[in-house]
């Protein structure tokens, strides 16, 4: 199977998985079948037997779920994770995580899961605001871990399975992802030599990075970026991504936007295209930017939708957070429609939110000396094109007075 293949594959089963309605619990960690779950489903084709799938209660920590007993054995525990290896070389290991929670931790650990080793670096992954799920991929191997924060823990999972069997690899997560449930009960961070460092966990999540950030888009080949003026004003030190450097280039008439510039030369930049059409109505649109403040090293996408527009903006349907604030708003081929513009207070999170324009934008840009790129009418890119795209133009703008 193609690498592309495989990544269609394991976005597919990302989306649908979701979707899928949580499971509830009842006492001490009884699963109760939602109504969704009591619905008929779809029997798979395919033997599971030899796999001896098992519904299993670590105690430790503090998670039931289904077990592929034929295949996995308990190996060890290292906090925060709890190790069920293979015995005959096939490459299939399940890793239960489960890790005592604080405020803000949940992105933290988002971000140092994705740089354990059983987590490959490719493949789609989506943080929420209670959960996350990463899909990983390479040639030898594809990961899938979900984890949710119930208040009091950090609880999760990741199933490690060959790459040249994903058929068999979906079939078994199903039932893995429908069976687990967080029950009484968290790991302690001593137990075991522990791998992920409970004080990087608490610094990443509780340190201040900036005096205030938000998010931007490089506005063209020079390296302009276009954000919110309400990270730009007035702040003596303005950097993006690793420390460049930039200053305030000029903002708009209404107070609303700021073009930075580099202060040296940083070559050629692969900028945003932005739309020439004004923005319908009910349009779907994902918004790019640094919703946790830099406390993840990329940006995550939310899925919006675009509503009534007025002289100045056009209003939001999307559950962003403030540091999304002067991230690009795309449409499904990877142009920018929109500046997200900052919520009326700089905490929490909004469904309610407002953008301005893209030609708006573009005239803007324009008079203030920047060359953006231009386009028109769209197709729809695969998501994860579109998140690629997102990636590349989205920059993380920090003031530090």
């Amino acid at each position: 199977m193609t690498n592309a293949a495989r990544t269609f594959r394991m976005t597919a089963f990302l989306l649908a998985s979701l979707s899928l309605c949580a499971t509830a619990t009842h006492g001490q960690g009884t699963p109760v079948e939602t109504q969704a779950q009591a619905q008929p489903q779809m029997q798979s084709t395919i033997d599971l037997s030899k796999y001896e799938l098992t519904l299993h209660r670590d105690d430790v920590a503090g998670i039931q779920v289904m077990l592929p007993q034929g295949a996995v054995a308990f190996d060890r525990y290292e906090a925060p994770f709890a190790y069920f290896e293979a015995d005959d070389n096939s490459g299939i290991r399940l890793i239960l995580s489960s890790t005592p929670s604080k405020r803000g931790m949940l992105p933290a650990y988002y971000q140092i899961l994705q740089g354990m080793d059983f987590v490959p670096a490719n493949g789609p992954r989506s943080l929420q605001d209670d959960s996350f799920t990463i899909e990983g991929e390479n040639d030898q191997i594809v990961s899938h871990s979900y984890a949710v924060d119930t208040g009091e823990a950090i609880k999760g999972f990741t199933l490690v399975w060959p790459a040249d069997d994903l058929e068999t690899r979906d079939a078994v997560l199903s039932r893995i992802r429908n069976s687990f449930t967080p029950v009484e009960g968290v790991m302690q961070p001593d137990l075991g030599h522990a791998e992920v460092d409970r004080d990087d966990l608490a610094n990443m999540a509780h340190s201040e990075h900036a005096s205030r950030s938000a998010s931007g888009v490089f506005a063209d080949a020079s390296g302009h970026v276009l954000t919110t003026s309400a990270v730009a004003a007035s702040c003596s030190n303005l950097t993006i991504n690793d420390g460049l450097p930039m200053e305030l280039a000029n903002t708009d008439g209404t107070g609303s936007l700021a073009l930075l510039r580099p202060t040296r030369d940083i070559g050629a930049v692969r900028s945003a295209h932005f739309s020439t059409l004004d923005t319908e109505p009910d349009a779907t649109v994902a918004i790019s930017g640094y919703s946790y403040g830099g406390r993840i090293s990329r940006p995550t996408l939310t899925m919006g939708e675009t509503g009534a527009a007025d002289q100045s903006s056009v209003t939001l349907e999307a559950n962003t957070k403030s540091g999304d604030s002067g991230g690009p708003v795309l449409d499904q081929g990877g142009a920018v429609r929109g500046v997200l513009l900052p919520l009326d207070s700089h905490s929490g999170t909004s469904s309610d939110r407002a953008m301005i324009d893209s030609p708006d934008l573009i005239a803007f840009l324009q008079e203030s000396g920047a060359e953006p790129l231009t386009i028109g009418a769209t197709r729809d890119l695969h998501p994860e094109d579109l998140s690629r795209i997102a990636e590349r133009i989205t920059t993380l703008v920090i003031c530090r007075d």
